[in-house]
């Protein structure tokens, strides 16, 4: 999901270049269903069956509906990490009359982040890049919905206390700051009444550390769990803040403009850190306790004094 979320700003330019075409988007449709209202897409397609797969085969075998599909397409942008050469022709020999490639990663020799490399790309089709206040929004009803996820965990909106998001998880262990601190910073948060925290899990984190749920449920925060993507933006967009790792959900934070502080270990924000405007990343200096919960700390109330 952050690798998708960071090339919105490039998905917003073509959008904005093809703005009297039919657009489709084909991919994960659970990623994919973040970007629907924002690019105003109606046709969203997996890409995760076998179908698709033929694609990628030296001799594909390509369904009816698929191959008419295709034949319909005009122009296909392929974002991949590296150039999708055989997936490029067997779309083209399927019918689609133009293939161009799009990179979605980033080029760590030059020390250029994705939409870095995709602006590159898109000023070299002499498509404009656009760079949005905010780059993604929600759609009332996942607004409505979310709203009503929270009201169901004890959480009310409108009773004056910021809400605070924290998700303390992330595709890697290595990229975690540990629980425990992100319990110590969220009871410090409550004792102050500088904001109402929730914790976010995901399925990582109930797979990786079952033991999470129990140490946050422990200290009675509220603990929203395995929604949709949809649904998770919805609940995000009321929310005051957000506090978590290099992972695809402070991305997602970050793209709706939520005041977000990430917090990077290993990894390099140069290269991976979210777009938001309202985002301020912290690192470590190669360890974790480096980066101590005071200064976390301090940075949280800084920016929910600054949204007063």
């Amino acid at each position: 999901m952050g690798d998708l979320l960071l090339s919105l700003p490039a998905l917003i330019s073509l959008r904005r270049h093809h703005s009297g075409s039919r657009l489709a988007l084909a991919g994960n449709p659970s990623n994919l269903s973040l970007l629907q209202h924002r690019l105003q897409v109606r046709d969203l397609h997996s890409t995760m069956g076998k179908d698709w797969a033929g694609l990628y085969q030296g001799t594909p075998r390509l369904s009816e509906g698929l191959s008419a599909f295709l034949k319909k397409i005009q122009r296909v942008y392929v974002f991949a990490p590296r150039p999708p050469d055989l997936l490029a022709e067997n779309i083209k020999e399927a019918g689609s009359a133009e293939v161009v490639w799009i990179p979605s990663f980033p080029d760590k020799a030059a020390g250029k982040s994705i939409p870095l490399v995709q602006q590159v790309a898109l000023n070299a089709l002499n498509i404009s890049w656009i760079s949005p206040k905010v780059y993604l929004v929600s759609s009332r009803g996942e607004r409505s919905a979310g709203e009503a996820l929270l009201k169901s965990l004890g959480l009310e909106v409108s009773k004056g206390i910021p809400i605070w998001a924290i998700h303390p998880g992330s595709g890697g262990l290595q990229k975690n700051w540990p629980i425990e601190n992100f319990l110590t910073l969220a009871e410090k948060l409550r004792q102050e009444q500088a904001a109402v925290p929730f914790f976010i899990l995901g399925p990582v984190e109930r797979e990786v550390r079952p033991e999470i749920r129990a140490l946050i449920g422990g200290q009675g925060f509220p603990i929203l769990e395995e929604t949709s993507l949809a649904l998770l933006a919805g609940v995000l967009s009321w929310s005051d803040g957000y506090l978590g790792n290099d992972s695809g959900v402070t991305h997602l934070a970050s793209c709706l403009n939520l005041p977000t502080l990430a917090l990077f270990g290993p990894t390099d924000p140069h290269l991976w850190g979210p777009i938001g405007r309202k985002t301020v990343v912290r690192r470590s200096d190669g360890t974790w306790p480096s980066l101590t919960v005071e200064a976390v700390l301090r940075e949280c109330l800084r920016m929910l004094a600054a949204t007063k």
